[in-house]
């Protein structure tokens, strides 16, 4: 017999805590950011998830900073580039330097070694475990 469980909403023990993810590699952080305006806050496009702000800081570096922060620095990345008809774009996670447990900092640059590669969409995940 198969069973079928429907709820609303749930919550650790304690009845308000979220629910901890244990014995799984789900992502701590995702966002897309769309760097094609001269402001990146109002430019921002898409889901994100544990992001609380953006600063662009020129050169295409981007920093972001996360609402619940992770329980070190040294924590498994992705990020990406979309393709912008002016030349392929490599986008990577800065090095540990760059970042803390809660912030951290992404480059791109187009192939050739341009780094002004800012007018195109970025996405970014991380994993590891939060604090």
């Amino acid at each position: 017999m198969t069973s079928v469980l429907n709820v609303d909403e749930i919550a650790a023990k304690d009845g308000t805590s979220p629910v901890a993810l244990t014995k799984q590699s789900a992502a701590k952080l995702f966002a897309l950011y769309d760097m094609r305006g001269t402001t990146l806050g109002a430019d921002t496009a898409g889901q994100t998830f544990n992001a609380s702000s953006f600063t662009d800081n020129g050169s295409a570096s981007l920093s972001t900073s996360l609402t619940s922060s992770m329980s070190d620095a040294e924590f498994p990345a992705i990020t990406t580039a979309h393709f912008d008809g002016t030349g392929d774009i490599y986008s990577r996670f800065a090095g540990s330097g760059n970042h803390t447990s809660s912030s951290f900092e992404t480059n791109s640059q187009y192939a050739n070694g341009s780094t002004d590669a800012t007018g195109n969409f970025y996405h970014l995940a991380i994993f590891g475990d939060l604090a």
